[in-house]
């Protein structure tokens, strides 16, 4: 039964992973709600008898601070100043996906080495799909995503499987280093690893298709966040001493041309443009507005998920009626104005202690990808609202997963790595033969 229900709990890990990036970026009807069921299951069914599991206090910290200021958010009576919600019913379902998202990190963080490459190879190949799905779907003038859903906006933008065009370039930002680490960190049962210009070279393939893709996003933060992407890979490659060695030297050689070859393909005078246009993006105007609010408000927070009918009583003259801002376009700055200085900064310093207390020593390269991939988005969403869609969402709580769990980590690989199998005694026999007549 113990491995009966560790496989069902893992393949709807695997099966809420690929969803929410397929049902275009988690956007689809009813797509959140799909993943909250899934994942409580997973997590219900998910073997309790492992001793090495995280379940002390210290692992929900976090999430419990989240969930008592959403408490005081719900309790506080309508109206009063301190610590009360706009709209109650969109607090807790801002509750119930993070929820969902806390047992995702929960999840992946207590799954075994296999089952972690596992998921990293599932995650290769959802970027391989996503940047290759996206490009021929461009070309080939598709409206539709997956033709099942009606693509209505950035029809000159490749998006893939999203709707946004910066939520597709920051999905391929996140996975592109822990791609990296998974080609050359991987390994077979054997303890064996592939040679090296095999490696090498599916590395750079897989950096040409993923940075041909962001730059046919024509999303700006998306360019960045994929350069910051593989500069804090490469950063953590060298200070890790594999450089040192010819492949490794070649591995840096061969991505920066593939980043050269992506910028000449794309065009520096188109590249230099979009940046140009900056100024005129109406997102200033957005924050302008939020930051010119009471402190009182700034300070205990309008309620986690109100940001949407909080804006209209404050949007800004010069954009009324051009769009919608269901969301602030600053993950950082709308999560401030959820939680309140006073939320914000007892949520922030209950996951700091978390990550110091309970992050493995020694990080292997599989989890420094991952690393590179949560900075990446770090920065995107400080011009966006990435983790407000489950796609990208899912996979950086799960990368955050990756990062803490202690049987991915280089001491416990050591640890485990097996010893080379036993030789047949025929062919021992038949070796020493050649040795002994040659």
């Amino acid at each position: 039964m113990h491995k009966l229900f560790s496989f069902l709990s893992f393949s709807l890990l695997v099966f809420v992973l690929a969803f929410a990036a397929l049902a275009k970026g988690g956007n689809s009807v009813w797509a959140r709600e799909i993943i909250i069921v899934v994942v409580v299951l997973a997590w219900a069914l998910w073997p309790r008898d492992t001793p090495e599991q995280q379940f002390g206090l210290v692992w929900w910290l976090p999430w419990l601070a989240v969930s008592v200021f959403i408490a005081f958010q719900l309790i506080a009576p309508f109206g009063e100043q301190a610590f009360h919600t706009v709209m109650p019913l969109q607090t807790i379902a801002y509750w119930a996906i993070f929820s969902a998202y806390w047992l995702i990190v929960w999840l992946v963080a207590n799954v075994s080495l296999s089952q972690a490459r596992s998921l990293v190879a599932l995650l290769v190949v959802l970027a391989c799909f996503q940047a290759l799905y996206g490009l021929l779907a461009f070309l080939g003038g598709q409206d539709t995503i997956l033709g099942l859903w009606e693509k209505e906006y950035y029809l000159r933008d490749v998006t893939g499987t999203f709707v946004n065009r910066n939520h597709f370039a920051g999905y391929l930002a996140l996975l592109w280093g822990i791609g990296l680490s998974f080609f050359f960190a991987y390994e077979n049962k054997q303890g064996a690893r592939p040679a090296v210009v095999l490696r090498v070279g599916l590395a750079v393939l897989f950096s040409l298709v993923l940075i041909i893709a962001i730059l046919g996003s024509h999303s700006r933060l998306g360019m960045l966040a994929g350069l910051l992407a593989i500069g804090t890979w490469i950063y953590f490659y060298v200070s890790r001493g594999q450089a040192d060695s010819k492949w490794g030297k070649s591995v840096l050689i061969g991505l920066v041309l593939v980043i050269l070859f992506g910028m000449v393909w794309f065009g520096m005078g188109k590249l230099i443009l979009r940046f140009a246009q900056l100024g005129e993006n109406e997102r200033y105007l957005v924050w302008d507005a939020m930051l010119n609010q009471p402190f009182s408000v700034w300070l205990f927070g309008i309620g986690a998920g109100s940001f949407e009918d909080f804006f209209r009583t404050i949007v800004p003259l010069n954009i009324q009626g051009s769009s919608i801002y269901y969301e602030a376009h600053n993950d950082w700055l709308e999560f401030t104005l959820d939680f309140g200085l006073i939320g914000a900064a007892c949520i922030a310093t209950a996951f700091v202690f978390w990550f110091v207390r309970l992050r493995p020593r020694h990080w292997s390269l599989l989890q420094y990808g991952a690393m590179s991939g949560i900075i990446a988005i770090a920065v995107h969403s400080l011009g966006d609202f990435n983790l407000q869609i489950p796609g990208v969402a899912v996979t950086f709580w799960a990368a955050l997963g990756l990062l803490m769990n202690p049987n991915v980590s280089q001491d416990k690989i050591k640890l485990i790595r097996r010893e080379p199998s036993p030789e047949h005694p025929e062919r021992r026999r038949k070796r020493r033969h050649r040795s002994t007549y040659h």
